[in-house]
């Protein structure tokens, strides 16, 4: 049990209102008790705090610069990150796409970690799936798609495929695409 002389209370601006154990606090010579009035994660959370309100703009601009002076270095630093976490690339645009539209979202990483193909399962398709393209090769990478338009992205209505036949599939129906597929067939077979 802890005794009440080992206990001090965490107050200050920045402070959580806690009793906590004085081994807890980092010690300040000019204080009665030569502790910090503040505990330690408190003080960390507190200075992380002035770190990011002092020269916010200043480190922005430098950021800013750095990208304008090494644009090819960073954007190959980004591809190459978009290819190693390809799971967590595709719920981040799949819960900005949910955020734009008010729709909720209840799959995780490993949902899509779980469901994740080598290949394309289209059956018309087929390719194998290379996270982090550009150009010609991102229709290759891997794209979160909603089997139901109309639903949410949960983990029994999402299916990954290539960029590319999510981007055939757009928002239409499975009856529409059969519409247009067999519309396309009868004018090829005419031109032949």
């Amino acid at each position: 049990m802890v005794d009440n002389s080992d206990l001090k209370q965490c107050n200050g601006k920045n402070g959580c209102g806690q009793w906590k154990p004085k081994s807890e606090y980092s010690n300040a010579a000019g204080n009665k008790d030569g502790l910090y009035s503040i505990c330690r994660p408190c003080k960390k959370a507190a200075v992380h705090k002035s770190y990011l309100e002092k020269d916010h703009e200043k480190r922005k601009a430098h950021a800013n610069q750095y990208y304008l002076e090494n644009k090819e270095l960073v954007k190959g630093r980004n591809r190459k990150y978009r290819r190693r976490t390809p799971a967590k690339q595709m719920l981040r645009n799949a819960k900005c796409r949910a955020d734009k539209k008010g729709e909720i979202i209840t799959i995780t990483e490993q949902d899509i970690l779980n469901i994740f193909p080598t290949h394309c399962p289209l059956p018309h398709c087929g390719i194998k799936l290379v996270p982090g393209g550009v150009g010609y090769e991102r229709f290759n990478s891997p794209s979160l798609d909603k089997i139901n338009s109309k639903g949410i992205y949960e983990k029994d209505n999402v299916i990954v495929v290539c960029f590319r036949c999510n981007t055939i599939k757009g928002e239409g129906t499975p009856e529409e695409h059969l519409s247009i597929g067999n519309f396309y067939q009868k004018l090829l077979k005419s031109k032949l």
